[in-house]
């Protein structure tokens, strides 16, 4: 039964009792918060009959220090009980069964695509998880004090941002053993999943069975549909023909999990269509747009796209709506089916990417539009702060606009909608999840061309 023994500002902590002889001591990631009694694995490893510690933050904070420590102070007599104690966790929950190996006495620790840190000064700047940063966390990084025991790394060396956490903490702790898992990007957990996989790793985890749990990692990639859609995404690039007929034969959507079911069709389609492959162009276009009902908005894509190459091959008139501290401009990529922000020139040159604008309905109100001289569609934000096309305006399409500076140099606008600010990230998207606007989050107006 499972039960908190441990609450504060920054997490709750849980114990179970399961049976077993060892302790499984799971840090849940930055989705999976305390706003449930629920915690990292916990079905799998009540199943499996296992002891657990169980660590949830209440927000994305990476764990503070001290109030782990606190939970440590609390557990250390139960925990000592037991000749070998697991940490286990993912992204934000694999950083931390890291971090505290030591504070925690734990024997073991396996980490899925961790971070070494999210300090900006530790890491650099425009990560991921960079947004969650905040002063109090300054050189939380893990340092060679923090971990002891087994510590094993598993991410996708494919994965630029996962691979040099992986290097950083592998220097910081050099006894660290790296297993890569390619081709499913910073899903290693989702891969990972299930009672029977969490069993088939940690038995060999427990004797110090390395090439055991490389075994396993190796099953778990090659049956894991993620990671076969994931490669035909990539090979969609090189080989968009043979791409285009598997994708085809296809007896279920290839998500990827990028951003919708059949992202990986829309991507092959514009491949097809820039080397000139109509004819297999036009029978997967026929493919999505049968699917419209699983996937209007790549069905949407797929047409404006086959439009924009086909039937309007003129190049699209250069526009310029929402320029960024980075001096880029803000667009709609009709492929990825996401805002990004790239340079003028290539937003001029590439038929995929169509220009976000700004149309003001007063000083305070606008509506975002993705529109060139060919379409025009509305920006829909929901809740969560994604941003869809629709094809006529609604309440979800009016967002707020202020004046705005940073840094006394920085002036601009800030777009907003229901406390969430349009942040131009420094690796490319541009999300509508700030609570608070800084320099990514400040824009300039320009007349549209």
């Amino acid at each position: 039964m499972k039960r908190p023994f441990f609450e504060d500002d920054a997490l709750v902590a849980y114990w179970a009792d399961g049976g077993s002889d060892y302790v499984l001591v799971t840090f849940a990631d930055a989705i999976s918060l305390a706003d449930t009694n629920r915690f990292f694995a916990d079905r799998p490893a009540e199943k499996l009959g296992l002891t657990c510690l169980a660590l949830v933050a209440k927000e994305p904070n990476w764990y503070p220090a001290a109030s782990v420590a606190a939970v440590a102070e609390r557990v250390r007599d139960r925990l000592s009980a037991f000749a070998t104690r697991i940490g286990y966790g993912g992204s934000m929950g694999g950083y931390a069964a890291l971090k505290f190996s030591r504070c925690l006495g734990l024997t073991h620790a396996l980490a899925l695509c961790p971070q070494s840190s999210i300090d900006p000064q530790e890491c650099g700047p425009g990560g991921t998880w960079e947004h969650h940063f905040r002063s109090e966390m300054a050189g939380h990084g893990i340092q060679p004090g923090d971990v002891c025991g087994t510590a094993i790394v598993c991410y996708d060396h494919h994965h630029d941002e996962d691979r040099q956490h992986a290097e950083r903490i592998a220097a910081a702790y050099p006894e660290t053993h790296l297993l890569v898992v390619p081709h499913v990007g910073h899903h290693v957990t989702r891969t990972f999943a299930g009672t029977d996989n969490l069993h088939r790793l940690l038995e060999p985890l427990r004797r110090d069975d390395l090439p055991g749990i490389q075994s396993a990692v190796s099953s778990f990639r090659r049956q894991d549909g993620y990671r076969r859609n994931g490669v035909l995404y990539k090979a969609a690039d090189r080989y968009p023909q043979l791409s285009a007929r598997i994708a085809g034969n296809a007896r279920a959507p290839l998500s990827c999990g990028i951003s919708s079911p059949y992202a990986t069709h829309v991507r092959i389609l514009n491949n097809l269509l820039q080397q000139g492959h109509l004819e297999d162009a036009e029978i997967l276009l026929r493919q999505i747009q049968d699917a419209n009902g699983e996937d209007p908005g790549a069905a949407a894509r797929a047409t404006a796209l086959w439009e924009r190459w086909v039937k309007a091959p003129a190049r699209a008139a250069a526009m310029s709506g929402i320029g960024t501290h980075f001096r880029t401009r803000a667009a709609f990529d009709l492929v990825d089916g996401r805002l990004v922000h790239v340079p003028a020139d290539r937003l001029e040159d590439a038929r995929h990417l169509v220009p976000l604008l700004l149309m003001r309905l007063d000083d305070s109100a606008g509506m975002l539009i993705v529109k060139d001289r060919h379409s025009r569609s509305y920006l829909s934000i929901d809740g969560n702060g994604t941003a869809a096309p629709a094809s006529c305006p609604g309440a979800r399409s009016i967002i707020q606009l202020s004046p705005a500076e940073a840094g006394g140099d920085a002036r601009g606008w800030a777009i907003g909608r229901e406390g969430r600010f349009l942040c131009a990230n420094g690796h490319g998207p541009v999300t509508f999840d700030r609570t608070s606007v800084d320099l990514w989050e400040i824009f300039t107006l320009e007349a549209a061309a």
